[in-house]
């Protein structure tokens, strides 16, 4: 089997190489105008790899091939919506990306009003289904999410839309927060606010993945709570209250 083929273009020589399984890659200029000048270059592909992307580095023939026969697949194939989300979604995996898209466009809505929305026990899909199950949701707890969202994510994500929130940005609000000198356990009631909407949002195929997933909690000492001593009980009276 022939491992190449040239044909002249405007007096430049391109070549069409073909991999060992018999995918022949789109014709590729040699940059030559003479035939055996394209012939080196060409056998010097097969040995060292042909030129990727700026030129600087080199793909083997077989690795080309695979990626050419993937793409060629992906645009040949009737692929639907949720055929797409898991294409993205792997590439994220892999961090070759780190964007996100979503079906009917749902993925654009703004990532605080997205929020406010996840934690009114009124209007929340997640926290309907939750009582359904019997889990106890109580308005205090919405309420205390509300005003975190409001007071700190709300400053730093103003103008992202759910699928702009990558675990960069996660990461550094969260940097963000211990700089402010908020105790860890007190950052973990925050992230999760978040990081639980996240989730939702992914396992409802609004985002192709969890940027969440992967981030670290903080760990700390918490503050230890105890009944007060006979000499503490005896201080804490002798002080003179207004």
């Amino acid at each position: 089997m022939r491992k190449y083929y040239l044909h002249r273009r405007n007096g430049i020589y391109y070549a069409e190489i073909i991999s060992s399984s018999g995918v022949k890659l789109s014709a590729r200029s040699t940059g030559a105008r003479n035939r055996d000048e394209a012939v080196m270059t060409v056998c010097n592909w097969l040995s060292n790899g042909i030129p990727a992307g700026n030129g600087k580095t080199f793909k083997p023939v077989e690795q080309a091939a695979t990626l050419f026969s993937i793409l060629k697949a992906i645009k040949q194939a009737e692929l639907g919506k949720d055929d797409a989300m898991s294409i993205v979604a792997a590439l994220r995996k892999r961090e070759l990306i780190d964007f996100s898209v979503s079906k009917a466009g749902a993925g654009r809505e703004m990532f605080i009003t997205f929020l406010l929305r996840f934690w009114d026990l009124e209007k929340s899909p997640y926290l309907k289904d939750k009582i359904a199950h019997g889990h106890k949701i109580t308005a205090n707890y919405c309420r205390d999410a509300v005003n975190k969202i409001k007071y700190h994510w709300q400053p730093k994500f103003t103008n992202a839309a759910i699928n702009d929130v990558n675990r960069s940005d996660l990461r550094e609000f969260s940097n963000h927060l211990k700089d402010k000198g908020l105790a860890s356990n007190t950052i973990k009631n925050i992230m999760v606010i978040g990081k639980t909407a996240l989730k939702w949002a992914h396992m409802e195929g609004i985002i192709p993945s969890d940027p969440s997933c992967t981030l670290m909690n903080f760990t700390g000492d918490q503050v230890h709570r105890d009944i007060l001593t006979e000499k503490e009980t005896e201080k804490l009276f002798k002080i003179t209250w207004r």
